[in-house]
């Protein structure tokens, strides 16, 4: 574990495309450990209980697109391959730890590359890179001192019989040391990294690097770079609401309005849009103004601290110096590094300990709130969450753009086309809505939800809250203006929509395993507040709601509901008769939803 925490508070996402790991740590419940600049890749067996435990993964960066990635079918615990489409054209990426007793992950890795199905389905890539722990000795690649190291002819022979077929060359040059044996301090090269001939005039460099060395294990990192021209989606820039100086925002704002000149009576539908800009505009230029953009750290640990970081830099200066005299295992440089190493490991635990039992101190709500999320939530590795190709009919799409088409035909579907109108509801006069006042525009402003995402204009509840008093005439005329015309603005009509996981599904390559949550711009969800609370006095003053509802409704909570589901299956019990309830899941009920069956079905049972 230390050693994984250390690799994913060191390896600078800005720097790094892919981290490849042997023997990860696993938790009981076989997750690993990432943060969220990272998507965690595991072998396919992973996911199939009974599996061998896992013994390879790959971190790719969150910023690779994941639709120009591929995970390969090989099924083996120890062997986790990428197809990876770059600009440079295609390459076949297999991490690979070989076993010191058998030759499981060789015999699957030739399964695989001599595979007639994997030519059919195109699997054939430009260039490929073996990299891993193959656990094998031999005169090619060890020091000269460690001539004598030979593994035996069947434990060796089968790697390279797969190499020579398959035309590979060692990117990783001969003679370089990867393992220091923790009782003897010997070193050796039980790993390697081998690419295709074709690929040799694309790797950069190949090397090992002692001072990236993690804690408490035996291997040194290798470090390969490969001019791939890998394509990467740009970080976009996000500003940090919670470090706003809202003082200087409503200066700002102030500011902004006093020069701005405000549309004062929208007579059409351009005006509206028009007034809806500048409001818009007027807020995102105060924000610019007072809002620091958020620096993305590499380190995702809330716990790390600067002395971490200066421990850490110390135990790197002393892994470099005690490679250096790895030639003398009685000097000096050898302890002082163990020293560091168990300084720095200490100080991670520390510093861990210390910031949760602070975290649960804090006698914060939503920190107590965050705290059960944690502990009763699902297990989780920590990394950005992939969408993997999904299931369309008989194939998969091979896009994100078919991707998402696919998510949101599944997401929004249609109203079915053979629904009928609903019998004729009866007129009924109800008393007009009065226009918004300040005053109330003002009240709803200020109990909006903090820290809750905001849609495409970026622009949170805050804003709202904070600004109402400043912008709250002009804001009063867009919301009336709204309701007489009768128009919804275009700039509302867009949403951000976040795909999620559900929890618990057997597999995540079909659509029906993920749910969206629509970000819409917080301004109009406003107006949206003040217009379900009209809709609520309405239906609650006329009737128009069975007396069975209880969701949403003023004076009424869940529980209420529950017990008079209790009361109702006790009476039928006393009665000497059996109780049976049918609880229904109605799928895409939004969509699909039929709003004058609704209210008149409403009415037909307060009838009874």
């Amino acid at each position: 574990m230390d050693a994984q925490q250390h690799v994913i508070n060191s390896a600078n996402p800005n720097d790094w495309d892919l981290i490849l790991i042997q023997e990860p740590y696993l938790n009981h419940l076989s997750n690993s450990r990432a943060n969220h600049h990272w998507v965690v890749v595991y072998p396919p067996t992973h996911a199939i209980e009974g599996s061998a435990r896992t013994r390879s993964i790959i971190l790719v960066n969150k910023n690779i697109p994941s639709d120009t990635y591929d995970i390969l079918p090989i099924y083996s615990a120890d062997v986790t391959g990428l197809r990876l489409r770059t600009q440079a054209g295609e390459f076949t990426l297999l991490n690979i730890y070989n076993s010191c007793t058998d030759n499981h992950s060789i015999e699957k890795m030739a399964e695989y590359l001599r595979s007639p199905a994997r030519a059919r389905q195109g699997h054939l890539s430009e260039y490929m890179f073996w990299l891993g722990d193959f656990n094998r000795h031999h005169a090619l690649w060890e020091e000269d001192q460690n001539q004598n190291l030979r593994s035996s002819d069947d434990m060796v022979e089968p790697l390279l019989d797969l190499v020579a077929d398959h035309d590979m060359v060692m990117a990783l040059p001969a003679g370089i040391p990867t393992l220091e044996a923790l009782s003897s301090g010997s070193w050796t090269r039980p790993d390697n990294v081998w690419c295709s001939s074709s690929a040799i005039d694309l790797t950069i460099k190949c090397e090992t690097d002692p001072a990236l060395r993690p804690p408490k294990t035996d291997h040194l990192p290798i470090v390969t770079e490969i001019d791939s021209k890998i394509t990467r989606t740009p970080e976009s820039n996000k500003r940090c609401f919670k470090n706003a100086d809202w003082t200087l925002f409503r200066e700002k704002l102030t500011e902004i309005s006093q020069d701005t000149t405000f549309i004062r009576e929208p007579m059409n539908s351009n005006n509206l849009n028009t007034l809806l800009d500048q409001i818009t505009n007027t807020v995102t230029k105060a924000v610019e103004d007072s809002v620091p953009i958020v620096k993305p750290s590499p380190y995702m640990k809330r716990w790390w601290n600067k002395e971490l970081t200066a421990a850490r830099k110390e135990k790197q200066r002393a892994s470099r110096e005690a490679y250096h005299w790895r030639g003398s295992p009685t000097h000096e440089a050898h302890q002082l590094h163990r020293k560091a190493t168990d300084t720095y490991v200490k100080l991670m635990e520390k510093a861990k300990e210390e910031k949760w039992d602070e975290f649960l101190r804090s006698g914060n709500a939503s920190d107590i709130w965050a705290a059960n999320r944690y502990l009763n939530g699902p297990p989780t590795d920590g990394g950005q969450t992939r969408i993997p190709p999904l299931k369309k009919g008989d194939a998969r799409t091979r896009n994100n753009e078919e991707t998402a088409k696919v998510l949101a035909e599944t997401f929004f579907i249609p109203k079915p086309p053979g629904t009928l109108p609903p019998p004729p509801i009866p007129p009924k006069q109800y008393s007009p809505l009065t226009p918004y006042s300040i005053h109330r525009v003002t009240n709803k402003a200020r109990v909006l939800k903090k820290n809750k995402a905001p849609g495409p204009d970026g622009l949170p509840n805050e804003v709202w809250t904070i600004g109402i008093d400043i912008l709250g005439g002009h804001i009063t005329t867009l919301f009336n203006a709204i309701m007489n015309m009768g128009y919804y603005p275009k700039r509302w009509r867009i949403s951000t929509t976040v795909v999620l996981r559900k929890p618990g599904k057997s597999a995540y390559d079909v659509a029906k395993s993920y749910r969206p949550i629509a970000l819409l711009n917080t301004l109009g969800k406003l107006l949206s507040g003040l217009i379900a609370d009209d809709l609520k006095y309405i239906c609650e003053a006329n009737g128009l709601l069975s007396n069975r509802a209880y969701g949403g409704r003023p004076g009424r909570v869940t529980t209420d509901a529950i017990h008079l589901i209790t009361h109702r299956v006790k009476d039928t019990w006393r009665a000497g008769r059996v109780a049976s309830v049918l609880f229904l899941d109605i799928q895409a009920t939004f969509p699909n939803l039929v709003r004058e069956r609704l209210i008149f079905d409403h009415q037909e049972i307060n009838k009874c």
